[in-house]
């Protein structure tokens, strides 16, 4: 899934102790998305990474209308990131 930033990488829609959430937008079809970015040297503890591993699995499996859907993940040497549904205006 190829997404481009929608604004300045330097602000995100939402920051917290373990990463960022930056709005982005898929390059063919345009519809917006969230991009979650996990600093893996934020979760470097083994329990915190089997964790992180088991959340992914579990919103695979999650459809309701009240979860943001988890659409692709994938990671690098310093991140781990979550494509999700966008929800604005929600905290």
């Amino acid at each position: 899934m190829k997404v481009i930033l929608l604004h300045n990488p330097k602000s995100s829609v939402y920051s917290g102790g373990f990463g960022q959430v930056l709005k982005v937008r898929h390059k063919q079809s345009r519809k917006i998305y969230a991009l979650k970015k996990v600093m893996k040297q934020k979760i470097r503890h083994e329990t915190l990474i089997k964790q992180m591993n088991i959340e992914i699995k579990i919103m695979y499996s999650l459809h309701h209308e009240n979860i943001v859907k988890l659409f692709n993940h994938f990671e690098d040497n310093e991140a781990i990131y979550l494509i999700i549904e966008c929800a604005e205006g929600v905290n």
